[in-house]
């Protein structure tokens, strides 16, 4: 059984909708009366109990698969076992039958729609809308074994999202145009759907995270990763053609852990992260960036190179040159600008210039063990400028 639940504002809207197809069938509910603006009218008469409530109606709709066959009585007892488990016991409600719609082999699927009061019957409290979405597909979930109906894989599960009621019937209508001649090009394909198989073309073998971002961006397709200062990737999104979709939007196995445990792609914090922010440099620039320079960085990075940069400046001058090369990084002062390089990842993790007893951040990928090497190199140089240190060691790890 799949279902879909929307909020509005305005009962009658809705059934006028619901009875309008001309199949539509009113099979129940709890409610006295039949005709639309007798329920419209007791609809209103508790709605209007709340005065803070926005969206009273809920418009839930209910496909089960092409297969099943219910009867009235199984479809309003189905009905009323799935309102009371969601929170909607004491609500109104009435139910409508539709079979105006197909699969794909052309057999009709039957599907209903119940249309529900928010607003308790009660106490004039309204039934909460958080994690509806949620809640329902458990239920669901529930009551197809407890019906022994053909079950349906809840979304959260689903590795690949497919696309939404509307843009399924877009595609059928355009399609059906196109093979009639009312239409010179074929229908497009969502940009949801596209998105997902251009990711399967390129996942098709194993990719570091860092040459799946690079491919994408071959075709247009706008990557966004985000990230704390940790190194953890938090959280990815694509976007195309002016529209950006977050990977849980486009099923689970285009998330972050997805693309690892589905698609063949790996991502090593040590090896990607630095690569990654250069590709897509995912910090929102501060309101208040001191940088006047096309690339700007978040206030913490541009606090983060302040603190380094006064380190290396003072770590050169300790050593009496202008390049430093150690075991993790390589420093280099050359024309009032500061390069720091990240040996392992042999990437420039900052690069500043000098100004006005400042420092001026055009590159900064600084993380927090970056800040905490350069912690200890500071007490290091600490050390040494004490008098009573011995001048003869005077080494620092770098």
């Amino acid at each position: 059984m799949i279902g879909k639940i929307t909020k509005g504002s305005d009962f009658n809207s809705l059934l006028r909708y619901i009875e309008s197809k001309p199949d539509a069938q009113y099979l129940g509910g709890n409610m006295l009366g039949t005709t639309r603006e007798e329920f419209t009218q007791a609809f209103h008469l508790v709605s209007r109990r709340s005065n803070r409530v926005k969206f009273p109606v809920a418009h839930i709709s209910l496909s089960p698969h092409p297969d099943e066959k219910l009867s009235t009585l199984q479809v309003l007892q189905f009905a009323q076992t799935y309102l009371n488990k969601i929170g909607c016991s004491e609500c109104q409600w009435v139910l409508y039958s539709h079979n105006d719609t197909t699969t794909e082999e052309g057999k009709v699927r039957s599907h209903f729609h119940i249309v529900v009061n928010r607003v308790q019957i009660t106490d004039g409290l309204t039934v909460s809308s958080w994690m509806d979405w949620k809640r329902s597909e458990r239920t669901l979930r529930e009551l197809e074994k407890q019906y022994n109906l053909t079950p349906v894989t809840p979304s959260w599960d689903s590795e690949k999202q497919a696309p939404s009621t509307g843009q399924e019937r877009r595609r059928r209508r355009e399609t059906f145009q196109y093979e009639r001649g009312l239409r010179l090009s074929p229908p497009e394909k969502p940009i949801k759907q596209h998105l997902q198989e251009t990711i399967d073309h390129f996942t098709s073998i194993p990719l570091t995270l860092p040459n799946l971002i690079k491919q994408l961006t071959t075709v247009g397709v706008n990557v966004r990763i985000s990230a704390n200062d940790s190194g953890n990737l938090t959280g990815i999104s694509y976007g195309f053609k002016g529209l950006a979709f977050k990977g849980s939007r486009l099923g689970k196995a285009y998330t972050l852990r997805g693309l690892q445990k589905y698609r063949n792609v790996s991502y090593d914090s040590s090896r990607d992260y630095l690569p990654i922010q250069q590709l897509c440099n995912s910090k929102t620039p501060p309101s208040d960036s001191r940088s006047t320079n096309s690339t700007q960085v978040s206030s913490t990075q541009w606090h983060r190179t302040q603190f380094v940069a006064t380190v290396l400046k003072n770590l050169l001058a300790s050593q009496k040159t202008n390049c430093l090369k150690g075991r993790n990084y390589q420093a280099t002062l050359k024309s009032g600008q500061l390069s720091l390089i990240h040996l392992p990842s042999n990437t420039e993790i900052m690069r500043a210039k000098s100004s006005e007893n400042t420092w001026e951040p055009l590159t900064a990928f600084l993380s927090d063990q970056h800040i905490r090497d350069f912690k200890k190199i500071h007490a290091q140089l600490a050390q040494l400028n004490k008098p009573q240190q011995n001048k003869n060691h005077s080494f620092v790890e770098f």
